[in-house]
């Protein structure tokens, strides 16, 4: 089910594995539930729900499987993003893996809807 605005609808126990008809993307390398993808989008993938994009050795393996795909997804789903997708001042090379793979996650979760339980 999708909402007028086309996000998925997802209950707060449901696993996004459970959606008929959805597939994740490929880098997105664990089934999350539509609690999890709430906390991520309130509180970022540092808030621990998405672990393999704060772990650096996660990210890193991760990005150098997906990082077309994942660069690619920023730069489709983002309207700030334009072509360059602009790393902060403060980053350290170590940790631009996680940053990018951070920026894709927190932007791919704004496509469903957690609908609360009733």
């Amino acid at each position: 089910m999708k909402t007028e605005d086309g996000r998925i609808v997802i209950g707060r126990d449901q696993c996004i594995s459970e959606i008929k008809g959805y597939v994740k993307p490929k880098w997105i390398g664990v089934d999350l539930t539509g609690d999890e993808i709430e906390r991520i989008r309130c509180c970022g993938c540092m808030s621990a729900p998405y672990l393999p994009a704060v772990n650096y050795e996660q990210a890193r393996k991760t990005m150098e499987k997906y990082s077309d795909d994942i660069i690619d997804y920023i730069r489709e789903n983002d309207e700030e993003c334009g072509e360059f997708i602009k790393i902060p001042s403060d980053i350290l090379w170590d940790e631009i893996p996680s940053y990018l793979l951070s920026y894709a996650v927190e932007t791919w979760v704004h496509r469903f809807k957690v609908k609360d339980d009733e």
